[in-house]
């Protein structure tokens, strides 16, 4: 294997390992964001339940009245 062949499986290793190491960080942002989002939305339906105005739900988690009719469906 020449010098060349050698540094360009070596760039493709470590091509695949930042890629890797990439992917899994945007996996946990995706899921951090994801569990912000479920943990919201439970809490707006408990407040809804609960008697609570739609418009203090709004205020409170920052969702928008769709939103919130969604969570009925």
């Amino acid at each position: 294997m020449t010098i060349a062949q050698q540094l360009e499986q070596k760039g493709r290793v470590e091509g695949r390992k930042e890629g890797w190491e990439e992917g899994i960080h945007e996996g946990i942002q995706e899921g951090i964001q994801f569990g912000k989002q479920r943990a919201k939305r439970a809490a707006a339906y408990s407040m809804l339940q609960h008697g609570f105005d739609y418009d203090v739900v709004m205020k409170i988690t920052g969702m928008n009245v769709e939103e919130l009719v969604s969570l009925d469906s």
